[in-house]
C-alpha cells in the first residue's frame, strides 16, 4: 500500500488455533486439548518505508518494523 509517495506501508496477521488433538502422556497427565508449545493464537508484523529524493543526489530513507505475538507456552504443562 501506497497512500503518499514515497511512503510504503505493510503488514500481515495470523491467527492459530493449534491444539493437540491427543496427547497422553501418562496415567495422570492428558494434554489433550491444550496449545501446542512455542504457536501463539495470534500475531502480525507491520512495517514502514519512506523514500524521499531532495535532489543533487541527495535522500532520505527510513524503515521500521513492529512485530507482535500474544503469550505461548515454551513448555507442555
Amino acid at each position: 500500500m501506497q497512500p503518499v509517495r514515497g511512503l510504503q506501508l505493510s503488514g500481515a496477521v495470523t491467527y492459530t488455533d493449534a491444539k493437540f488433538t491427543d496427547y497422553v502422556y501418562n496415567a495422570t497427565t492428558n494434554y489433550t486439548g491444550t496449545r501446542l508449545t512455542k504457536a501463539p493464537e495470534w500475531s502480525g508484523t507491520a512495517s514502514v518505508d519512506y523514500d524521499h529524493e531532495f535532489g543533487s543526489g541527495l535522500g532520505l530513507k527510513a524503515h521500521a518494523d513492529y512485530a507482535y505475538r500474544s503469550e505461548y507456552w515454551t513448555v507442555v504443562g
